[in-house]
């Protein structure tokens, strides 16, 4: 999902895909470049969860905000193909 999720936008370019450890990591090409990595965690059985980390290129210590909201993003997009599970 997340593989055919990168492929689809011209935005972005995967780096790499390691199966084994539920990882792929992405370059962002579009606008403030930036890496991603996306690792995808089973907790419980037919339950998972996806962990999205960013770091982006500056000479300053901050990205004012840029990659919390390219994360927001990342998971609205994936929250169309994946329903969501909240704890009551």
């Amino acid at each position: 999902m997340l593989e055919n999720l990168f492929n689809s936008s011209q935005s972005y370019e995967i780096n790499s895909i390691s199966k084994e450890h539920g990882e792929i990591s992405v370059i962002v090409k579009k606008g403030r470049k930036a890496f991603i990595v996306a690792t995808v965690i089973m907790v419980r059985p037919y339950q998972t969860a996806i962990d999205f980390s960013v770091t982006t290129e500056s000479v300053l210590p901050f990205d004012f905000g840029y990659s919390f909201k390219l994360i927001q993003k990342l998971y609205e997009q994936t929250d169309k193909e994946l329903p969501i599970i909240r704890k009551a």
